[in-house]
């Protein structure tokens, strides 16, 4: 969603004028991820956190984790747990319009769960 605002202000009979547009990052995680998220893409306004959770729900895989991804082939695993594990996604700034874990500054353009199997893939 993008958000165009026009405000005028008035001070000592100079008017100031501040366009804001296009400043948004898009919602980073996939509608086809099972993540569990606090903010859903039909509730996300523009570049607010967002903690994404990735829970092992089959006894198939041994670990679970969370991923960041640029382009189309660039997967980056980020962390990894046995069970679940929580981040919480940063905007980078809506000029860039991508992510960052809170704890780490490498940015991507969105993120996705990982499993790894038994036979350690």
């Amino acid at each position: 969603m993008k958000i165009k605002m026009l405000v005028f202000a008035i001070l000592l009979g100079t008017s100031f004028s501040y366009v804001q547009g296009d400043m948004c990052c898009p919602y980073p995680i996939s509608s086809s991820v099972t993540a569990e998220t606090n903010i859903t893409s039909w509730e996300f306004s523009c570049a607010e956190p967002i903690s994404m959770t990735c829970l092992l729900k089959s006894s198939t895989y041994l670990k679970v984790g969370i991923a960041g991804i640029n382009g189309k082939e660039s997967i980056e695993i980020l962390d990894m747990d046995k069970y679940n594990i929580t981040k919480t996604l940063i905007c980078g700034s809506p000029s860039s319009s991508e992510w960052h874990l809170e704890e780490l500054p490498t940015e991507y353009e969105r993120f996705t769960c990982v499993f790894e199997t038994l036979e350690g893939k």
